[in-house]
């Protein structure tokens, strides 16, 4: 006797808001097999309906585009900048900022980003120090109060130059007009500017009611 198995329907895909922009399929639920007389076997496979939601995020990452070899006593060449504004300011946002439509969740002047959102944000940093200094550092910033911080310290008895990389991230609450930014602890110190090397960002979680 020959076994026969019914059509399976396709996933059902459903979007939520007009920030839905992402679908991955899944796998299906596990078939249901039932056995009926004849011994034939039918396969019953329901639809899924599967909710997806975009979340606001943006990634700001070190650009040394605008420096010149030469021209430039603060700049060293292949993302080696020495930082003479205490606020980290030489940012660009990932491509995937602008072509995910992100940008319109956030404002970015001069090194600051300011949410337009009330929210529980993750926010996270990381500077790419190379530098002479035995102690390197920063703050992360929202308005004017500190709620993150990083140091590194690496001791050499002859003044030389050390590679270290500072990275942190936590949770705070933000609000529209909220601004975040990242100080440095000193003045005048060399990282490495590169995407991938010094970065800062921010990825809204979750809805917060602020009274």
């Amino acid at each position: 006797m020959r076994k026969r198995r019914a059509k399976s329907s396709r996933q059902q895909w459903e979007p939520v808001g007009e920030d839905a922009a992402f679908e991955e399929p899944i796998e299906p639920r596990r078939k249901n097999r039932h056995r009926q007389k004849n011994n034939i076997e039918i396969f019953d496979e329901k639809p899924r309906t599967v909710h997806v939601r975009s979340f606001p995020a943006i990634q700001l990452v070190g650009d040394t585009s605008k420096y010149v070899l030469g021209q430039h006593t603060n700049y060293n060449g292949n993302g080696h900048l020495q930082h003479t504004n205490p606020t980290y300011v030489d940012w660009t946002a990932n491509e995937w900022v602008h072509t995910a439509n992100m940008d319109k969740h956030f404002e970015v002047n001069g090194g600051t980003v300011k949410v337009k959102e009330n929210g529980l944000y993750f926010v996270y940093a990381q500077i790419f120090y190379l530098d002479e200094h035995d102690t390197n550092g920063y703050r992360v910033y929202k308005n004017k109060e500190v709620f993150l911080q990083c140091t590194t310290m690496t001791h050499s008895t002859e003044r030389i130059v050390k590679g270290n990389t500072c990275y942190t991230g936590g949770l705070v609450v933000l609000s529209d007009g909220d601004e975040v930014n990242v100080q440095d602890l000193g003045t005048g110190r060399y990282s490495i500017f590169e995407p991938g090397k010094s970065f800062f960002g921010l990825i809204k979680i979750a809805d917060v009611k602020v009274k």
